[in-house]
């Protein structure tokens, strides 16, 4: 899994490319909290994430818990198919407003 960063000044993009699964879901965790931290504004772009597991979904949990904690705002933009259907199996389409 590869993830970019994109500082837009007080806000960011976090770009997750790949397999978001039990390897890689844990220094995604790290750097999704650390811009939760950072900025005000945070996007997840989900175009090019391929796959996601049960440890990913719990570190975008965390992510969505950090940012709401710290009075910032986020949006998820570009969710794939596949991605989606996860995402509304898991009702995570309506913690992430999508």
């Amino acid at each position: 899994m590869k993830m970019k960063l994109i500082n837009r000044g007080d806000s960011a993009d976090i770009q997750l490319i790949g397999r978001l699964d039990v390897n890689a879901a844990p220094d995604a965790e790290r750097a999704m909290l650390d811009a939760a931290a950072r900025f005000h504004s945070v996007c997840l772009d989900l175009e090019h994430l391929d796959y996601i597991s049960s440890a990913g979904l719990r570190a975008i949990k965390n992510f969505y818990i950090a940012i709401r904690k710290n009075g910032g705002t986020y949006s998820v933009k570009n969710v794939n198919r596949p991605i989606m259907e996860i995402f509304e199996a898991t009702g995570f389409v309506r913690l992430l407003k999508l």
